[in-house]
Order: structure tokens, then sequence, then C-alpha cells
């Protein structure tokens, strides 16, 4: 059996976390990594991955748009 963990459980991937991030996205669709991130409150990987792998969002032309 396995001990219970100490520490605090990952919040930036939260179902807040991720709304949040989508709406800031699609107010300004030229919002940077650093500008989530100021915003969340988590790091610039997080923010990256949590942008691109999981809301699925990427780059074109200095906007972002969803994955197709």
């Amino acid at each position: 059996m396995d001990a219970e963990c100490s520490g605090q459980p990952p919040t930036s991937t939260t179902d807040k976390k991720l709304e949040e991030a989508r709406a800031i996205i699609l107010i300004d669709r030229i919002v940077t990594i650093e500008e989530i991130v100021l915003q969340l409150g988590i790091s610039q990987g997080m923010a990256y991955s949590l942008v691109r792998d999981i809301l699925g969002f990427h780059k074109v032309a200095a906007r972002w748009v969803p994955s197709i």
C-alpha cells in the first residue's frame, strides 16, 4: 500500500484555470504566453502546455487558433 503524498495538489490544470485560459484567448487572440502566465499565476511551461496540449490552440500569424 502506498502512503499518502504530502504537499499541495497541482492547481494549474483545474477546470477553473482551463476556462480562464480559454476566456483570455477568446477575448484577445494575440495574447502572449507571458500574459497568460501573469494573469493565471502559473509557470510558463504549464501555460504553454495548457494552451497547446490541453486546449488545442496554436499560433497562426500571431493569433491563437483552434487546432483542426
